[in-house]
């Protein structure tokens, strides 16, 4: 199974990512900042969900034509309670 995940640099999503293509699956996800370590056969996408929502719209849609996903698993978000409340618009 192709599954897309959003969220995939946060502590649940590499797990999963983990999890996942121990499990034969294809895995690939959306990121929104560096500095974490998947293997090398996760395709990844930059993408800030929280940005201007045309852009947000094309370039998901981008990633999900690109890797035809059969399952979506959406883990983006903000984790910090504090600034769930102040970026609303997250």
């Amino acid at each position: 199974m192709r599954v897309l995940v959003t969220g995939i640099s946060g502590f649940v999503g590499q797990h999963l990512a983990r999890t996942l293509l121990a499990r034969g699956h294809e895995v690939a996800g959306t990121f929104l900042e560096e500095g974490f370590e998947l293997p090398r056969d996760v395709a990844l996408f930059r993408l800030d969900l929280g940005g201007e929502r045309a852009q947000v719209e094309a370039e998901l849609r981008g990633a999900v034509e690109a890797f035809r996903p059969q399952r979506i698993v959406h883990l983006a978000g903000l984790a910090h309670v504090g600034r769930s409340w102040t970026e609303t618009a997250a």
